[in-house]
């Protein structure tokens, strides 16, 4: 049977190609759409089997696509690993991939029995070195103790329910306000809907309420290397961000075992070497100007925001018309993914406790990586916009 995929890409010479590479993999029709109108015009023709789309400003346009048919799989496709998705966004799709990955892994989300691109090469079929190293070579293994551990420490936030890590058939779950049973529920549903040879770097998704479970969860899925699965389970309304960043702590530290094994052994400093710091300025600009009440929130918001990626903020004038802030940190994010993340963080932190208007950011922002603050003659310019 034929799949019907839409394609969101504003950039015309970009999806032209990609819809021609998509319908070589087989019985495909892709349907391209450049603008937020045209998408939703395809789903009122008729119901599509996948949707793919760009990381945009525009939040609107998954909610749109998921109002016209709301049990379409929507698949952001990244650019690169470290891409800033804006929680609104991530929250309504089912997963995340990336772009130079996604043909691979299309006949698996589209539910094709068997890859209709060409198999790789058997290890019958390569030469004798090469199908030697290809059966010694090791798959990762979970430390347990690490890994109960860094369990322990994020399930420390009431709001965590439940961490499960699987290999197939292996399942390790730790357990905070969930029965047992419901892990096992868990690694079955991750079975069903993540698919084995796609290479996904998230996916999110929900765990119905059942009897034994009065309360649904929310599931954030990450890979471990190529043949583990790390999964967080939490109470419904926990914002993704919060949710990602537990997973992104656990993922990072049971993953820098086996670089920091490597790296003491090369080293003769006992393997401690201070990590790359940097400083970043920061202007954001209101839409329109801030009350009192509100400078006094950001204030105390910002910091925390900052503490979540291991950042010092520093240096912050909150005033009516602007927001300048510094930070200090070992240097994991680009400036400009840093940028995005306080503009989502901040608002998104802001609208638990006051009714915001929207936009609430004007568009762009200032960020430069330096060591110094902007001066005061630099700020007015941003002061009077």
């Amino acid at each position: 049977m034929t799949k019907h995929i839409l394609l969101y890409e504003p950039k015309t010479a970009e999806g032209e190609l990609l819809a021609e590479n998509i319908k070589a993999i087989g019985d495909v029709q892709v349907t391209r759409a450049r603008t937020m109108r045209e998408a939703c015009a395809v789903l009122t023709t008729r119901p599509c089997d996948l949707a793919l789309l760009p990381v945009t400003r525009n939040d609107s346009l998954v909610y749109s696509l998921r109002m016209l048919q709301p049990n379409l799989p929507m698949y952001l496709m990244l650019e690169r690993p470290d891409e800033f998705v804006p929680e609104r966004q991530a929250q309504v799709v089912r997963g995340q991939i990336m772009r130079d990955e996604l043909l691979t892994a299309l006949p698996m989300l589209l539910g094709f029995e068997m890859p209709l691109t060409p198999e790789p090469t058997s290890e019958r079929e390569l030469e004798p070195d090469k199908a030697t190293a290809a059966l010694k070579k090791p798959k990762a293994e979970i430390d347990r103790q690490q890994l109960t551990m860094l369990a322990q420490n994020s399930m420390l936030d009431e709001r965590v329910l439940v961490i499960v890590v699987s290999n197939g058939d292996e399942v390790i779950g730790f357990r905070h306000a969930v029965h047992q049973g419901q892990i096992e529920a868990i690694a079955q549903q991750l079975r069903r809907s993540w698919p084995l040879e796609a290479t996904l770097t998230a996916q999110i998704q929900y765990l119905p309420a059942s009897k034994a479970e009065h309360t649904a969860v929310l599931l954030y899925s990450r890979p471990l290397w190529d043949n583990f699965l790390l999964t967080i389970g939490s109470v419904p309304h926990m914002p993704l961000t919060q949710l990602r960043q537990h997973a992104d702590r656990i993922r990072h530290a049971l993953m820098g075992q086996e670089k920091g094994d490597k790296s003491q052994s090369q080293r003769g400093d006992g393997g401690k070497t201070a990590p790359l710091a940097k400083s970043h300025a920061f202007v954001l600009r209101p839409q329109d100007p801030l009350n009192g009440e509100v400078i006094l929130a950001l204030q105390e918001i910002l910091p925390t925001l900052g503490r979540d990626y291991g950042l010092t903020v520093h240096h912050m004038i909150v005033q009516p018309t602007f927001v300048h802030f510094m930070t200090s940190g070992s240097a994991q994010h680009t400036t400009a993914w840093l940028a995005q993340y306080f503009k989502t963080a901040i608002m998104e932190a802001l609208e638990t406790y006051f009714d915001l208007p929207w936009p609430f950011w004007t568009s762009g922002y200032y960020a430069e990586e330096t060591d110094t603050p902007l001066d005061p003659t630099e700020l007015t310019f941003f002061a009077h916009g």
